[in-house]
């Protein structure tokens, strides 16, 4: 349960983060 709850977390940032590179 953990290992999927930091998976969806990780991959929420990465978006996160690339979106703010974009703009």
């Amino acid at each position: 349960i953990f290992d999927v709850l930091m998976e969806s977390f990780r991959l929420y940032v990465l978006n996160t983060s690339r979106s703010k590179f974009a703009q």
